[in-house]
């Protein structure tokens, strides 16, 4: 027989039937009164003619507290306790007993508990013992083992969405030991929790071609309906990105992120991947060459036709003092064994001016002349010295040869430099590698 609750109240009064109660088939009796009876929806044993041979124990129901109507609910509860269904006469005794079912169901309860932490369920007809299980399981209902009972871990089938909330977890109560692999997934997490813990309008990079769940790349498109659909996002996406209701992502290809200066808006682009040169990005400099030869060839430097103009002048020698003043040596012209003056216009030579040479005792000629003027007449009336300009024919032409200019550079050059330069493309992004960046949308 299934275990089941039973009603038990003290003080009951014994009573007699009003009715006939036939062996089997009798559904309910009446009684003379009910006094202390248990009532209500918990069955309890009575005794029918007890001490006689006709003494049957049935388990019944009263419904309410005043009623003296028995309810017998099938012939199965009929002569229970050791007893035989039989008939009783109206006018029998009855009243409301303590049997040995009672008693042995409790004991059998109470002789399951073997061990700490056993636990008792009811089973399939009688009592079951389930031993207590391993540290960290849970009981889980499982209604093919004998007390219908298990112990073992909770998978995520088994926990109903939002079933457990910040509220319902202790500080420190749950931690990675304590969570079976794969137990958690963002599916299980509530949109609030997950917003805490990457909220949305967070730009992360990635080495995927297409987005995360719950991401947008940042390539440019158009997403229509993003007012209702990325809430989350859209409450903080910067006016420029929004048009209606649609949200106009960013472009990131060959693109940076940079920290917010003073005055710059958030999501806003700013600079470029080139900039053209100007004179004022190239700092003064200078140019030094390392010492080094220039090597001419051999050549011919030739004098056009000139003429040498001589202002007038006056030599002057003194045959005491020997003081200096003209030419050296004064010019005569020999002819035969005497000397001559000549005839020719603008020129005169005379006898060279002798003395006696106490050493060699000889004539010598004077080294310094006397006082005289050079005459110039018809063609050319100037007397005098040299000036500084010459006419005539060039005379000896010079030739050069390859040993000029050793040591050093022929100039430095100093400047602003680089006019080439000035305006043209310069690129300025740096070694990189290729990412997608994408932004939290939930």
């Amino acid at each position: 027989m299934a275990k089941t609750r039973r009603s038990y109240t003290g003080a009951s009064v014994s009573s007699i039937t009003n009715s006939d109660i036939n062996a089997s088939g009798t559904n309910s009796f009446t009684v003379q009164s009910a006094t202390n009876w248990p009532y209500g929806s918990d069955p309890f044993y009575v005794v029918l003619s007890p001490g006689t041979a006709s003494e049957e124990k049935v388990l019944v129901t009263r419904t309410n507290t005043g009623d003296t109507t028995i309810n017998i609910a099938s012939d199965a509860v009929r002569g229970l306790d050791g007893t035989s269904a039989v008939s009783h006469d109206s006018g029998a005794t009855v009243y409301p007993v303590f049997t040995a079912v009672d008693a042995d169901e409790a004991n059998e309860l109470a002789a399951m508990w073997e061990s700490k932490g056993d636990i008792v369920s009811h089973g399939a007809s009688t009592f079951a013992r389930l031993a207590v299980g391993a540290d960290d399981t849970v009981l889980i209902a499982d209604s093919s083992a004998g007390s219908g009972l298990v112990w073992g871990q909770v998978d995520t089938a088994s926990i109903a969405a939002d079933a457990v909330t910040n509220a319902k977890i202790a500080t420190g109560a749950v931690d990675t030991a304590e969570l079976a692999a794969g137990a958690v997934v963002e599916s299980s997490l509530a949109a609030a929790l997950i917003e805490k813990l990457v909220p949305a309008g967070t730009i992360a990079a990635t080495i995927k071609s297409s987005a995360d769940s719950g991401w947008l790349l940042l390539d440019g498109s158009n997403i229509t309906g993003a007012q209702s659909t990325y809430p989350a996002l859209w409450a903080v996406a910067p006016a420029s990105w929004q048009s209606g209701t649609t949200l106009n992502l960013p472009d990131m290809a060959n693109k940076y992120l940079s920290g917010k200066g003073s005055g710059e808006t958030l999501g806003a682009e700013g600079g470029s991947n080139t900039k053209s040169l100007s004179a004022t990005n190239l700092p003064k400099h200078t140019h030094t060459l390392s010492a080094h030869t220039h090597t001419m060839n051999d050549h011919v430097h030739s004098l056009n036709s000139h003429t040498h103009s001589l202002s007038s002048h006056t030599h002057d020698t003194n045959p005491a003092s020997k003081t200096s003043g003209g030419p050296s040596v004064d010019v005569v012209h020999r002819k035969g064994d005497g000397y001559i003056t000549s005839t020719g216009p603008g020129t005169s030579y005379r006898i060279p001016d002798m003395h006696y040479d106490a050493v060699t005792l000889g004539m010598q000629v004077y080294s310094n002349t006397f006082s005289h003027t050079h005459n110039t007449d018809v063609d050319n009336t100037t007397s005098g010295g040299p000036s500084n300009n010459t006419s005539g024919d060039p005379s000896t032409t010079n030739t050069g040869s390859n040993n000029d200019a050793t040591d050093g550079p022929n100039s430095d050059a100093t400047g602003d430099g680089g006019a080439a330069l000035t305006g043209a493309a310069f690129n300025v992004e740096s070694l990189h590698m290729i990412v997608n960046f994408q932004i939290k949308a939930h």
